[in-house]
C-alpha cells in the first residue's frame, strides 16, 4: 500500500536550514587514539611505510590507509616525494 500525501509543506514551514553553519577556521579537528599513534610514528621515522605501521601498531591495511587518508586530507601530514623513495612530512 503506498499513501501519495497532496498537501505540500511550504518552503517558509520547512525547518531546513536552522543548523548553524560552520566554518573550518572554527573547528578544532580532533585526533583519535589510532590516528596519534600514526603521528608519532611517523615523527620517529618519516621514512615508514605502510607495511611497517601494520606491523608496529598491528592494525590491518584498511585501518592504515582510512587514517592515513584522514591524515592527509585534513592537513597533518603530507607526503614529499614519490611513494617509493618519499617520506612523511608531518605538519
Amino acid at each position: 500500500m503506498v499513501t501519495i500525501p497532496f498537501a505540500r509543506i511550504d518552503a517558509s514551514q520547512a525547518d531546513v536550514g536552522d543548523n548553524p553553519t560552520y566554518k573550518v577556521e572554527d573547528i578544532s579537528l580532533q585526533l583519535n587514539n589510532t590516528q596519534g599513534r600514526f603521528l608519532d610514528a611517523m615523527r620517529d621515522n618519516p621514512n615508514i611505510t605502510h607495511d611497517q605501521l601494520m606491523s608496529s601498531l598491528g592494525l590491518g591495511r584498511t585501518s592504515i590507509q582510512n587514517a592515513v587518508t584522514y591524515l592527509r586530507k585534513h592537513g597533518f601530514v603530507e607526503r614529499v616525494g614519490s611513494n617509493r623513495t618519499g617520506w612523511w612530512r608531518v605538519l
